[in-house]
């Protein structure tokens, strides 16, 4: 498909499906010994949770909201590692 070899292809498609599972999951596992080795996706957990308690920012992926400036919010309140440091629940209902 698309002139990529189907190892390549099924890789990814392997790849993108765990990350999917483990954004979705609810836990962030960033700070596993996995996660801290880079073999998990447990920042993406964070990041999508971040973005349906809030409903701001965080709309697509890193690169995207990077460059459209729509997770800034994000970046402010600490990114990952703001999220295990405040309750930033209450932190945007008092900017409100």
């Amino acid at each position: 498909m698309f002139g990529v070899h189907p190892l390549v292809y099924s890789v990814w498609i392997a790849w993108r499906m765990l990350e999917t599972y483990e954004a979705h999951s609810g836990y962030c596992f960033s700070q596993s010994r996995l996660g801290q080795l880079g073999l998990l996706n447990g920042g993406h957990a964070a990041f999508h949770d971040y973005h349906h308690t809030i409903n701001t920012g965080n709309y697509g992926g890193p690169l995207f909201d990077g460059l459209f400036k729509s997770m800034d919010q994000w970046v402010k309140n600490g990114g990952e590692n703001g999220v295990f440091e405040t309750d930033y629940v209450k932190e945007a209902a008092k900017s409100e």
